[in-house]
């Protein structure tokens, strides 16, 4: 990003410095499980949301919403140019510390006919929106014997950079982090390498239930969802499906559903997922290839020894 950007940016933060939005009373529709949902208006919104890089300053990364009554419409730009565009809702459900998440943005991109949804923490933003960081994507699926189901993207596929976004004209705050999944544990945001082209890549932004994995191999690659073992001995790796989904219908036939009705991992990988802050690396020592698992990758791909954090 140009530097007369950020200037820019900084200017407009000490000019136009003012309290954060209020989510406004008696305009939205409410349920239990979506807590407030905003459809049809949100003008407190509008305008620029910059995704901030690790000193908190504004890239070139935005989106730009139009939260008019009858219009909530959105533009997603990455890195200057714009990538996407269409309509948005947005669902808030407070921040109590018990939420998974503080709210969801529901945007359907132009030339699709399904949804993307964003999870994401937005800090007591029942008083004061105008932060958020995203914690998940995922893309709404056909509905399976009355399930509602979802495809989680996976690094090369998210439709939206994740991180903490902020509306112009505001300045970035410390967030508290009041929520069901912020001491879960999962492996430090980077890449660790084995030696040169063989590495793992992890994305998380904020602990959740699961988090974001690449691993490369030479020519060979493989990404998915992964957690992390409470004992931080064993990391599960779901490359076909999903964490926590619920097998579907056509599917059920090719599994033992005795213990569990949820697609399990397709590999476990087992040695030493906690990350030292002085010295940050992990270990990998051994691996179980579910004999459930209908993914074509081979064991070989996955190299054992020690990690270093680069």
């Amino acid at each position: 990003m140009k530097n007369w950007k950020r200037t820019l940016f900084a200017i407009s933060s000490l000019t136009f410095l003012s309290s954060c939005s209020l989510f406004p009373s008696g305009n939205g529709n409410k349920s239990k499980e979506e807590g407030t949902q905003y459809k049809e208006e949100l003008s407190s919104c509008s305008g620029k949301w910059f995704l901030l890089d690790e000193q908190k300053q504004a890239t070139d990364t935005y989106f730009l919403f139009d939260g008019g009554k009858g219009k909530m419409a959105f533009s997603y730009y990455e890195d200057g140019e714009r990538k996407s565009s269409g309509t948005f809702s947005l669902s808030f459900r407070g921040n109590n510390g018990e939420n998974a998440s503080t709210l969801t943005w529901d945007f359907l991109r132009e030339g699709e006919s399904k949804q993307d949804w964003v999870y994401c923490y937005a800090d007591g933003a029942a008083t004061s929106f105008c932060q958020f960081t995203t914690l998940k994507e995922e893309k709404e699926e056909e509905m399976d014997d009355g399930r509602i189901y979802a495809h989680v993207y996976r690094i090369k596929e998210l439709p939206y950079k994740m991180g903490t976004y902020l509306q112009e004209g505001h300045e970035y705050q410390k967030e508290k982090d009041e929520y069901s999944y912020a001491d879960t544990y999962q492996i430090p945001e980077g890449t660790y390498a084995l030696k040169e082209g063989v590495y793992f890549t992890f994305l998380m932004k904020k602990p959740y239930s699961y988090a974001l994995f690449h691993y490369q191999n030479g020519e060979q690659e493989a990404e998915g969802v992964y957690w992390t073992a409470k004992d931080k001995k064993t990391i599960y790796l779901f490359l076909e499906h999903d964490p926590y989904q619920y097998i579907r219908s056509a599917d059920r036939s090719s599994y033992d559903m005795t213990f569990s009705h949820d697609y399990p991992p397709d590999f476990y990988l087992r040695g030493d997922f906690d990350v030292d802050g002085n010295d940050p690396k992990i270990v990998v020592n051994d691996l179980y290839h579910h004999e459930y698992s209908p993914t074509t990758i081979e064991d070989s791909l996955w190299k054992m020894g020690t990690y270093q954090k680069i």
